[in-house]
C-alpha cells in the first residue's frame, strides 16, 4: 500500500523533536500499514478529582487479528500498553485501523451508551473544542497515558474562522472515519508570515499562559485526507486541520503519553479575535446526545453504502 510522504525528513526550519518522543517518520500520512517504531510510556498531569475508568485487575492478551472489540477489551488493552511500554507503532496502527471500521466503532459507541457510569466518567473529559469539533472520550488507560477519542466536526456548525495553528503536549495517531480533512503542517521560516503565538502550560481542566511571542511560519505540507487515511503527529508539529464545509467529518484518535508540559497556539498577527482556551466539560446526558449523533452519521453512511 502507498505510504506518503515516507521519505520526508525534518529540516532545520521545523520544530525539533524532543529526546522523549513517539518515534516514527515526521508527518506520516498512510493509506495502508504504518512504519515500525516504539515509544516510551508516561502519564499526563493528573486531575485527582476526576473519575477514572474502571479497569479489570488482569487485562487479557487481545488477539489483534480480530475485527472488533468490546469497550472493556479496548480499555484493558490500553491498560496493558501503559504498563508494557514501549509499544510498537505498527501495533498501535493496527488497533486504530480495526477500531475505525464502522461496525467496530458503532459497537464501541453502543457499549459506552449502555453504561451510565462509563458515560459519566467519559463526560468529564469530553467537550466542544475551541477549534470547532466535538472532542469525545471513549476509553483511557488507568493512568491516562493512552486515550481513545472521537473527533466530530458537525455539518450544521457554522465555522467563522480557520482553526488556530497549534501543537500538542503528546503524540497522536488518527484515522479519518467519515468525511474529508484538509491537513496542514507549518515550520519556522524567517521569510514566512508573522503569527501571534502563545505558549500554554497544560493542565487536565485548563490552560495557563506561560509566555506570548511572535513567530514566522510557512506552510510546508498541505494535503486532503479522505476516509480511511491515517496520520501521525509528533508533539511539536505545528499543524492546522480544516473539515469539509457543511458536511460531517469524524476521526478516531489514539492519544499517547504526555511528552512535555506545554503546547503552542499560533494565529495570524492580522487577526484580532482573542485566543480562546478550554471549554466546559459535558454532562453525561450531553455526551449521550453527542455520541448518538456520531452513531447516526456512521449508521447512515453504512446504510447508504449498502
Amino acid at each position: 500500500m502507498p505510504r506518503w510522504p515516507s521519505s520526508r525528513s525534518a529540516s532545520s526550519s521545523t520544530p525539533t523533536r524532543s529526546a522523549y518522543r513517539w518515534p516514527r517518520r515526521k508527518w506520516d500520512v498512510h493509506s495502508g500499514e504504518c512504519a515500525s517504531g516504539e515509544q516510551n510510556g508516561r502519564s499526563p498531569p493528573r486531575n485527582e478529582t476526576a473519575a477514572r475508568f474502571p479497569q479489570p485487575i488482569a487485562a487479557p492478551n487481545l488477539p489483534l487479528s480480530r475485527m472488533s472489540f468490546t469497550l472493556a477489551e479496548v480499555g484493558s488493552l490500553l491498560a496493558v500498553w501503559e504498563q508494557r511500554a514501549p509499544v510498537a507503532a505498527d501495533e498501535r496502527w493496527l488497533l486504530l485501523r480495526k477500531l475505525a471500521r464502522r461496525p467496530a466503532l458503532v459497537r464501541l459507541l453502543t457499549d459506552l451508551l449502555a453504561s451510565e457510569s462509563l458515560l459519566a466518567t467519559a463526560a468529564a473529559q469530553s467537550y466542544l473544542h475551541v477549534n470547532g469539533f466535538q472532542k469525545l472520550l471513549l476509553a483511557e488507560s488507568p493512568g491516562s497515558a493512552y486515550r481513545l477519542r472521537l473527533h466530530h466536526w458537525e455539518s450544521n456548525r457554522i465555522v467563522t474562522a480557520p482553526e488556530d495553528i497549534h501543537n500538542h503536549a503528546w503524540a497522536l495517531d488518527s484515522c479519518v472515519v467519515h468525511g474529508t480533512l484538509r491537513f496542514r503542517i507549518f515550520g519556522r521560516d524567517d521569510a514566512g508570515a508573522e503569527y501571534s503565538s502563545r505558549e500554554l502550560a497544560v493542565h487536565p481542566t485548563q490552560y495557563r499562559t506561560v509566555r506570548q511571542f511572535t513567530m514566522r511560519l510557512r506552510r510546508i505540507l498541505d494535503v486532503a485526507l479522505a476516509r480511511g487515511s491515517l496520520y501521525s503527529l509528533d508533539p511539536r508539529d505545528l499543524h492546522q486541520v480544516e473539515r469539509t464545509p457543511r458536511a460531517d467529518t469524524v476521526t478516531l484518535c489514539l492519544q499517547g503519553p504526555y511528552e512535555r508540559d506545554v503546547t503552542v497556539v499560533c494565529r495570524n498577527a492580522s487577526e484580532r479575535r482573542s485566543l480562546a482556551t478550554m471549554s466546559p466539560r459535558y454532562s453525561a446526558d450531553e455526551l449521550r446526545r453527542q455520541l448518538l449523533a456520531v452513531q447516526r452519521v456512521l449508521i447512515a453512511r453504512t446504510d447508504n453504502a449498502t
